[in-house]
């Protein structure tokens, strides 16, 4: 009987210290920074390995998506500078002959890349709430 017992609190020790820490809520200040355990996250790859410990699919879909659509926007803002560019470098060249078409395409563009970026933003926020749902309240 004493070896079954002993058997039994050592089986439920060896589980105890073997369970996962209990996941912890992502707060969110200001609808753009995110904290955990009182410590600022960079919504990348920081906030990424948190939201995997989740290991729920639809995070993990949102947060990839957000990623995707803030990269997006990034790439379009790259292309309206490079377009900004190429129209200061062609006005220094033709002196007093301005052109504007190409500085509206280019700003256009830039700000069209904040919207995108802003709504894979929105995706990643989207994820975070998911998350602190499926956790449950603390």
């Amino acid at each position: 009987m004493k070896n079954i017992l002993l058997f039994y609190c050592l089986f439920m020790s060896f589980f105890q210290l073997a369970a996962q820490e209990p996941l912890k809520p992502i707060v969110i200040i200001n609808n753009h920074k995110f904290y955990y355990e009182d410590q600022r996250v960079q919504p990348n790859k920081d906030l990424e390995a948190i939201l995997k410990k989740a290991r729920n699919a639809e995070v993990d879909n949102l947060f990839r998506r957000g990623k995707d659509v803030t990269s997006l926007g990034k790439v379009i803002e790259i292309v309206g500078l490079g377009l900004l560019t190429v129209n200061l470098f062609q006005t220094l060249k033709r002196g007093s002959e301005k052109r504007y078409s190409l500085s509206i395409a280019g700003a256009s563009t830039m700000l069209v890349g904040v919207i995108v970026e802003g709504a894979g933003f929105r995706k990643k926020r989207e994820a975070v709430k998911k998350y602190n749902v499926l956790i449950g309240p603390r």
